[in-house]
C-alpha cells in the first residue's frame, strides 16, 4: 500500500532537485562546449590571435587550401550562461534544505519563516535571471551577422566580436564537412535555451514553497501571524497525526460507589416484604404461677 504522504514528499521535493540537475547540467555543456572549441583553435605566434584552420576555395585557382581565420569570441553570454547555472545550482540546494524544514510541523515558526521567505526570494530572482539572460542573449545573437557562404569566411573577421553560437554555426553552414562545428553549434543552442527548464524548475519550486506555507496559514503566517496556529497553545495541539505522548494523566476526584453482589438483591426484596412482627401482651408474674398450679 502506496504511503501518501511519502508521496507527497517527493512531490514537494523533487522540483529543487530538478532545479539542481538541470543547472549541474547546463554547467556541463557549456564546459564541453568550451573544451570542444579550443581543441580546434590555435594561437598565431606573432599576434595572438586565435585562429581556426579551414578549407578556403580560391577564386584564382578554383583549389581548396587550409587557411588560417582568425576569429574573436564574445564571452559576455557564455559567462552570463556560467553564472545563472551556478546560482541556480546554489538555490537548488537550499531549495531541497528548505522544503525539507517546512515539511515539519515542529520547530520554531520565525526559523520556518524564514525558510519560507528565503525560498520564494531566491527562486523569484533565478526566475528573472533565467528570463533576463535569455532576452538579452537572444537579441544578442539575433543582431549578429555571421558568415552566409563560404565565400564571405575568405574575407576574414578580423576585428569582429561574435558569439560562440554565430561563429561555429556559421562555420557549419558554410563547411558541413567540419563535423565539430555543428556539435558545438548544438550544444550553445542548448545551453541558450536551457534557461526555460530552469526557470520551470525554480518556478514549481516556489509552488511547493507556497504548498507548505498555505498549511501553515497562508499570507497571514508569512507576514507574521500565527495563521492556523492562533487556536493552538503549540504546533503539537494541531499535529492530530503525531503519537501520544505517553499515557494520559490521572485525575482522582470522588471515589464511585462500590457495587454490591446481584445475589444479594433477591434477599434484601425478600426481607423488605416480610410483614413486620406484631408485640405480645406480657402477663402478671403471679397469675401465671397460679394457673400452673
Amino acid at each position: 500500500m502506496q504511503n501518501p504522504h511519502g508521496l507527497r514528499l517527493v512531490g514537494l521535493i523533487a522540483p529543487p532537485i530538478f532545479l539542481l540537475a538541470l543547472s549541474c547540467l547546463t554547467f556541463l555543456l557549456e564546459r564541453i562546449s568550451t573544451s570542444t572549441l579550443k581543441s580546434q583553435v590555435t594561437r598565431n605566434f606573432d599576434t595572438g590571435t586565435p585562429e581556426i584552420s579551414l578549407p578556403i576555395l580560391s577564386n584564382n585557382t578554383a583549389t581548396t587550401a587550409t587557411q588560417e581565420i582568425p576569429i574573436s569570441t564574445n564571452i559576455a553570454p557564455t559567462l552570463a550562461n556560467i553564472g545563472v547555472a551556478v546560482f541556480a545550482s546554489c538555490v537548488g540546494i537550499l531549495g531541497g534544505c528548505g522544503i525539507w524544514e517546512l515539511k515539519k510541523l515542529e520547530g520554531s515558526m520565525r526559523y520556518q519563516r524564514m525558510w519560507a521567505w528565503m525560498l520564494l526570494v531566491w527562486n523569484a530572482i533565478t526566475i528573472g535571471l533565467c528570463v533576463g539572460v535569455l532576452g538579452w542573449a537572444s537579441a544578442v545573437q539575433g543582431s549578429e551577422k555571421g558568415w552566409s557562404s563560404a565565400v564571405d569566411v575568405g574575407k576574414g573577421g578580423d576585428g569582429v566580436r561574435l558569439t560562440r553560437e554565430t561563429w561555429t554555426c556559421g562555420v557549419h553552414r558554410s563547411f558541413p564537412g567540419e563535423g565539430w562545428a555543428g556539435s558545438v553549434c548544438g550544444l550553445a543552442k542548448t545551453i541558450r535555451f536551457m534557461l526555460i527548464p530552469l526557470a520551470i524548475a525554480a518556478a514549481l519550486t516556489m509552488l511547493a514553497t507556497w504548498i507548505l506555507t498555505r498549511d501553515r496559514g497562508g499570507v497571514k503566517w508569512l507576514i507574521g501571524g500565527k495563521g492556523r496556529y492562533e487556536a493552538f497553545e503549540s504546533v503539537y495541539e494541531m499535529n492530530t497525526s503525531a503519537p501520544a505522548q505517553g499515557p494520559a494523566p490521572m485525575h482522582y476526584g470522588q471515589p464511585m460507589p462500590y457495587p454490591q453482589p446481584a445475589s444479594s438483591f433477591p434477599q434484601r426484596q425478600q426481607f423488605q416484604n416480610t410483614p413486620p412482627i406484631q408485640p405480645q401482651a406480657v402477663l402478671p408474674v403471679e397469675k401465671t404461677r397460679s394457673a400452673f398450679r
